[in-house]
């Protein structure tokens, strides 16, 4: 395993025979070197183990508890794919199962997209309105959980069934007044992080909100967290029960159609 500092991220290889068979980044040591173990089990590739006291089971059980959810997100379906196992395969191995011994996936959650659909139809609302509101409940209550002097966006992306939630931040040659430190980003920090940027630009990160995306959220903690001053791993939004979603985007419909 090798730590790439311009990634900030740890990355997994193994080779066998002079050719790399697996190559995975990761925000950790130890989910690199997991990872890695789980990939030469699965496929019997010959080379050094990380943790030569445990079988493919045992890994993959390690694994559920790095993730500190057991299977309650949809981050492991792209890991286990990642490392060759179906979902089904790694349910099995880690002995975790849903009710009906269906696997965990979007449909689990609290779907907003759902929601939604059924306010649109019950309500007679138009799809504008109800998604301008949907987006003014989530970025409420991110400035709520995170700050309320933090400027936030919400977009609602169509295609995943969620509202996304970005932090706009300016470039400045030094921040003069602590008031917009939440804001601003002096050029030397940005440059030091690898952002090919100059004064006056605005740069727009996303907020991982959702314990959902725990996975992404440790990445980009990594990465941005001290620019951004908001590390979201572990300090997620409450999640949303689909009466809270209702209650929310009913009450945000005056304000959100007072804003288009």
């Amino acid at each position: 395993m090798t730590f790439d500092a311009s990634q900030d991220a740890w990355t997994a290889r193994i080779e066998v025979d002079g050719r790399i068979v697996y190559e995975e980044d990761y925000a950790f040591d130890v989910d690199a070197a997991l990872g890695r173990e789980v990939a030469l089990l699965k496929n019997g590739w010959g080379a050094e183990r990380n943790f030569p006291e445990l079988d493919l089971a045992g890994v993959c059980r390690r694994v559920a508890e790095r993730l500190g959810i057991l299977l309650r997100t949809d981050s492991w379906h792209q890991w286990a794919a990642s490392v060759g196992l179906s979902s089904d395969e790694f349910l099995r191995l880690v002995g975790a199962k849903r009710a009906g011994g269906a696997v965990p996936s979007a449909g689990t959650q609290v779907s907003q997209a759902q929601v939604l659909e059924q306010l649109i139809q019950e309500k007679g609302i138009s799809r504008g309105a109800a998604i301008a509101a949907l987006e003014e409940f989530i970025c409420t209550t991110a400035r709520k959980h995170y700050g309320e002097e933090r400027r936030l966006e919400a977009r609602y992306e169509p295609e995943k069934g969620v509202v996304e939630l970005f932090q706009p931040m300016v470039i400045v040659r030094q921040i003069a007044d602590e008031a917009e430190a939440l804001h601003q980003i002096p050029i030397d920090e940005a440059r030091k992080h690898g952002l090919e940027v100059d004064v006056g630009e605005e740069i727009v990160f996303q907020v991982f909100y959702r314990e959902e995306d725990r996975a992404t959220a440790r990445a980009q903690d990594l990465s941005w967290g001290r620019l951004l001053n908001l590390r979201t791993d572990g300090n997620f939004i409450e999640p949303l029960t689909p009466d809270g979603l209702r209650e929310g985007i009913l009450k945000h419909l005056g304000d959100a159609q007072g804003k288009r």
